[in-house]
């Protein structure tokens, strides 16, 4: 198996100290994941990530303040480190939020130690383990789809964009329309296994995409400020 028998070193922010502390004893229960620290607020997290190198930073509340700016400044401070989000709730708009912001995967307050422990397992390897929770969850669909569609309204950036291949779009649509992941996956021939790939894929491409808009943003006002 890749990566077997490495330590991961992890990192956890979360407002609510009981849930913190009892996600990081069942972490610290699972082998080969060591949690290096851990932090109430997003300026506290961003302090120790100073002097720490965890590979996985996992941002546990959307109520931290400032969520987005926070996935943003964990990626700068630590640009190696993947980042897990937990979802209060299956809310489409939080979920697009944490996916847009770079965040590699989402998991629910309900989700036990070792689904937490096999999704920071395969974010630290570079993958996007997207859950059937958040596959299933058509607003998602529909915000993605939304913005892939929103991109023409920058066509001096269109060439340097990455825009969904024929099988995406459909996916999405199907999800987007409340269908099943097993019904599309049936009707596509292909084990569901393989859409929630895709699906890693589409955020693969979201992720880009906004560091292009960012580079451009940045760049025009380096430019207006000369």
């Amino acid at each position: 198996m890749k990566g077997e028998g490495k330590t991961i070193p992890l990192f956890l922010a979360d407002e609510q100290e009981l849930y913190r502390q009892g996600l990081r004893q069942d972490l610290s229960r699972q082998a080969g994941i060591e949690v290096l620290g851990e932090a109430a607020t997003g300026e506290e997290a961003l302090a120790q990530l100073e002097s720490l190198p965890p590979e996985v930073v996992v941002v546990c509340s959307f109520t931290l303040p400032g969520f987005s700016h926070l996935v943003r400044q964990v990626q700068r401070r630590v640009p190696s480190a993947a980042i897990v989000a937990l979802a209060e709730k299956k809310d489409g708009q939080d979920i697009f939020q944490a996916l847009s912001a770079g965040a590699v995967a989402l998991l629910t307050r309900g989700a036990g130690g070792e689904v937490w422990a096999r999704t920071i397992r395969e974010a630290s390897e570079g993958e996007i383990p997207i859950t059937r929770d958040v596959a299933e969850t058509p607003a998602v669909a529909r915000l993605l789809l939304q913005e892939f569609q929103g991109l023409q309204q920058h066509p001096a950036l269109v060439p340097l964009l990455v825009r969904l291949c024929s099988r995406e779009e459909r996916i999405l649509t199907q999800l987007a329309g409340g269908l099943p992941l097993q019904d599309i996956a049936s009707a596509l021939g292909a084990d569901p296994q393989v859409l929630l790939r895709s699906l890693a894929s589409v955020c693969r491409k979201l992720v880009a995409n906004g560091h292009v808009q960012q580079a451009a943003l940045a760049l025009r006002g380096a430019v207006e400020a000369a």
